[in-house]
């Protein structure tokens, strides 16, 4: 049975059509120009015990984890070695040395909304390292955003929900 409503925190209404639903999201954000490449970049914050520092994050919701460079570890205060339980991970590129966090890390975006958050654990990877930004996966990530996305005429943006 299809109902309108919320769901999930989204603004939904039924069409009326076999349950297809007219979402609708908080924000619309155009993709950026990464290296040539329009590429739906989300702009966050990080924080962990005092340390915080802003990184773009590629919206990936084929990468299953949240995963940032490995140098901005120290950033957060955390040593790869003593904090940090080293891992192999398969991705598109083959197998990729990365560092768990066994914490979570408060994640937030301050250009959209002030009290929002989220806290999640993440990867540290050496492979991102020379990649202007980390990777927003899955895991965590979904519970506490809903992604569309827009690429038509040449306009390229992702829309995007927060909640808790």
């Amino acid at each position: 049975m299809c109902s309108s409503g919320i769901l999930g925190g989204l603004s939904v209404e039924s069409a009326g059509v076999g349950c297809m639903y007219h979402v609708t999201y908080e924000h619309e954000i155009e993709y950026r120009d990464i290296y040539g490449k329009l590429l739906p970049i989300l702009p966050m914050a990080f924080e962990r015990n005092g340390h915080a520092f802003f990184h773009l994050m590629l919206v990936d919701t084929g990468a299953d984890k949240i995963a940032l460079p490995a140098n901005s570890a120290e950033r957060l205060g955390i040593s790869l070695i003593d904090d940090c339980i080293p891992d192999i991970t398969l991705s598109l590129g083959g197998q990729s040395e990365v560092y768990r966090y066994a914490g979570k890390i408060r994640m937030s975006i301050p250009d959209l909304d002030d009290e929002w958050f989220m806290e999640c654990s993440v990867l540290f990877s050496p492979a991102l390292d020379k990649r202007s930004y980390g990777l927003l996966g899955r895991e965590c990530t979904l519970a506490h955003l809903a992604f569309g996305f827009h690429e038509k005429n040449g306009y390229h943006a992702f829309l995007l929900s927060l909640f808790s």
